[in-house]
């Protein structure tokens, strides 16, 4: 599997691959409108706004088919982490994880610190080292579960 940084070109491939698995997996535990939500703010245009904003996008590629993209919000926020569904449990997430906290290290001396996990995921963050952080909070019919890592140190 092969990993890279992503540029502004790959901003329509990102948005089409995370908004199908937020609509595959993500879905079913949001409110009233919260879909609708959540996938305007996996947009192109959205997309290519964090790129711009120096949100690093690191995809990993199964020949030339993403098969997993990870986004940091710097310094050390966990902004988004998908795996394609034939993929999930292939230790895909956790390298792409690897690599973004690798990144957040070495740009910020920090590690990643903080996730707002869907509700299906929360059991993903806690493997790579999260807690929950409060209750689950719901924005506009976006429900997410805020956690904390709390070995974030070098």
């Amino acid at each position: 599997m092969k990993t890279r940084f992503a540029t502004r070109t790959d901003a329509d491939a990102i948005s089409a691959f995370v908004s199908a698995l937020a609509s595959e997996h993500i879905a079913s535990s949001l409110g009233d409108g919260g879909l609708e939500k959540l996938l305007n703010s996996m947009d192109t245009d959205s997309t290519l706004k964090r790129v711009a904003d120096g949100w690093p996008h690191i995809c990993a590629l199964d020949g030339e088919d993403l098969a997993g993209v990870v986004v940091v919000k710097p310094p050390g926020h966990l902004y988004h982490l998908f795996v394609r569904t034939d993929l999930h449990r292939t230790g895909i997430g956790k390298k792409l994880f690897a690599i973004a906290d690798d990144w957040s290290l070495s740009t910020s001396n920090m590690r990643l610190a903080t996730v707002n996990s869907s509700l299906n995921a929360i059991a993903v963050y806690n493997r790579l080292g999260f807690e929950v952080a409060g209750p689950i909070v719901e924005t506009a019919g976006v429900r997410h579960q805020p956690m904390v890592r709390k070995n974030t140190g070098q």
